[in-house]
Formats: C-alpha cells, sequence, structure tokens
C-alpha cells in the first residue's frame, strides 16, 4: 500500500544490502516504478500472477530484468478468478424461490 512504501523502501535496501535480489510489485509500484527500481531489482507492473515464473527463473539464472510486465492481459476466461476457483465447487445459483423473506 501507498502509506506503508517508506517502510517497504526501507525493509527493500536493508535485504539488498546483504546482496539478495529484490523484486518488488504492488499497486504502487506499478504506478511509480521508477522511483521503487532505486530500492530493488526488478519491479513487476500489474498482476503478476503470468510472469511471476519468468522473474523467478530469471533470478535463479541471476539475471533479473528492471522490469516485467504483462503485455497482453489474459483472457476474460483465463482471469485469476477463474483459474484459481477449485472445479470441485462448480457454480451456483439462488433463485428467488430458495430465498425466505424475513418474518415480520
Amino acid at each position: 500500500m501507498t502509506r506503508m512504501v517508506a517502510k517497504a523502501y526501507r525493509v527493500a535496501d536493508a535485504i539488498r544490502a546483504t546482496g539478495v535480489p529484490v523484486v518488488m510489485g504492488g499497486p504502487h509500484v506499478t504506478e511509480m516504478a521508477d522511483e521503487a527500481l532505486e530500492h530493488c531489482n526488478a519491479v513487476a507492473l500489474g498482476e503478476a500472477d503470468e510472469t511471476w515464473p519468468e522473474i523467478v527463473a530469471d533470478a535463479v539464472r541471476g539475471d533479473l530484468k528492471p522490469i516485467y510486465a504483462l503485455l497482453t492481459p489474459p483472457a476474460k476466461s483465463e482471469s485469476r478468478l477463474s483459474r484459481n476457483t477449485p472445479s470441485s465447487l462448480g457454480t451456483r445459483s439462488i433463485s428467488s424461490s430458495s430465498i425466505s423473506s424475513p418474518k415480520p
């Protein structure tokens, strides 16, 4: 959150000082990537669900890029909600006949 960004930057600075690469993301970082890059090795812009595997692979190789962003948003049918919803839940609908009215 933007109100916590100063603390996040202090933590990131301390971690980087030990030689550990830092990747930051979130709404503030997405809007203020240049500012965030002063405190981390890489930023993930927007939803990082699709770019995270690439970020991890690059980090393992020691080859982080400064900016990771999904160039094409996922199709609506592949939204994070639909991908992460267990199929065992299925879909449920509520009919008006299944809703009881409060008693006066």
